[in-house]
């Protein structure tokens, strides 16, 4: 079992899409990043780095945005779908009953991953659906070895594949991934993101299994600083 607590979902922009893959470390800079225990204030990703594209997260993104839809869960054979809120004054997810379901019990899947970051870099929302049940991860109400939910992605196709990067989104892309906590430095992802698919999770054909937290993408540089300090934010966040 893999925690996208020490996995990077690595980001590559090929001619046809934008996408995570499998790695271990943290991702960081003018790209995707993963993860990240509620403090006394609450503190975003959002809150210490400006311009970012798309952002999606079990989470709120922002102080500013604490109180508002983060996902989109069902229950069992989507038979009710509910939109679960992050807390207003915490930032944590707030999980609630589906369809009179208790996700706890049943097994919930997560069909739709909101873009926190209101940029509108998809000609809108990157909202991110996923229809196919089977493909969708499954919501932890209590991540394993924390206190907190998360996503669970178990087997090969599950991914989120459904939003497209409007022409206009910045480019080229630069990535960079902290690995155990050593900063890796920037590199390049690549110049075709505008107009690709943006894929959380990709498998590549290969079972994945791991758990998911939180994930976005910036259109300025992060500097060594900010690095440090969005690891130290998801770190605290998240209990790890």
């Amino acid at each position: 079992m893999r925690f996208i607590f020490t996995l990077l979902l690595c980001l590559w922009f090929g001619p046809a899409s934008a996408q995570w893959s499998e790695g271990r470390g943290w991702l960081t800079g003018a790209g995707w990043l993963p993860l990240a225990k509620s403090g006394v204030a609450f503190v975003g990703s959002g809150d210490i780095v400006g311009g970012w594209q798309v952002w999606y997260g079990l989470r709120a993104f922002s102080a500013a945005k604490r109180g508002t839809k983060a996902i989109n869960v069902c229950n069992v054979s989507d038979v009710a779908c509910a939109d679960f809120l992050t807390d207003a004054t915490t930032g944590a997810l707030v999980v609630t009953t589906v369809g009179g379901s208790d996700c706890s019990v049943v097994v919930c899947t997560i069909k739709t991953l909101y873009d926190q970051s209101g940029a509108l870099a998809c000609t809108g929302a990157c909202d991110n659906t996923q229809a196919t049940i089977s493909a969708r991860p499954t919501l932890k109400t209590t991540c394993p070895g924390l206190t907190i939910p998360c996503a669970q992605f178990t087997t090969a196709p599950q991914e989120f594949n459904a939003a497209t990067l409007a022409a206009s989104t910045s480019q080229p892309f630069n990535c960079v991934v902290m690995v155990n906590g050593t900063d890796t430095g920037p590199a390049s992802c690549g110049t075709n993101g505008a107009g690709s698919t943006i894929q959380i999770n990709f498998p590549t054909g290969q079972p994945i299994n791991q758990y998911f937290g939180e994930a976005g993408m910036t259109s300025v540089g992060f500097t060594s600083g900010n690095r440090t300090s969005l690891n130290s934010n998801q770190r605290a966040f998240w209990g790890f």
